[in-house]
């Protein structure tokens, strides 16, 4: 069984522009430079294993044409799919997991994964998930080590204790 990762990261295999008017937004195909569609997108994913979508984390448009995407295949790949999530630094997973799997309350996740300041706008991607029971992985590096490493270098990664580096 194929499984299908909708990475909301930098990497862009398909590049979303949005128009700021009333209801309208193309979608673009970096490779082809043309105007694609959801369902085009969706109909191209039938032998592949990841979809990147690359986004700018302050796009309202954007994060709703990552749910339509998400709710599109869905529908055509039910019980295939994992979402992977940038948002999320990986030492979230434990309170994002309890929190999809209704043991704690949208409140206590929230504090717990540390989310953005617009975490609004991917709420619905977690909320669809969380209805349809498709996993999330939280697949940013944790804060700390990011900061570690821009202070001290990779190097740094090397002297951490054991449990650190699972």
């Amino acid at each position: 069984m194929k499984v299908f990762f909708l990475s909301l990261s930098m990497a862009m295999a398909v590049s979303i522009a949005a128009q700021p008017t009333n209801t309208s937004y193309k979608i673009y195909n970096t490779a082809t430079q043309q105007v694609t569609t959801v369902e085009k997108i969706v109909a191209d994913c039938k032998d592949v294993n990841v979809l990147f979508f690359g986004e700018e984390h302050d796009d309202s448009i954007g994060h709703a044409l990552e749910l339509k995407i998400l709710q599109e295949l869905e529908q055509h790949y039910a019980g295939q799919l994992a979402l992977s999530m940038e948002m999320f630094e990986t030492d979230c997973q434990l309170p994002l997991d309890e929190y999809l799997e209704g043991f704690i309350s949208d409140f206590r996740f929230q504090k717990a994964a540390r989310v953005w300041s617009n975490y609004k706008d991917y709420k619905p991607l977690i909320e669809f998930s969380k209805t349809n029971h498709i996993p999330v992985i939280a697949a940013n590096t944790p804060r700390r080590y990011v900061s570690m490493v821009s202070s001290k270098g990779m190097e740094a990664l090397l002297a951490l204790p054991k449990a650190s580096k699972k």
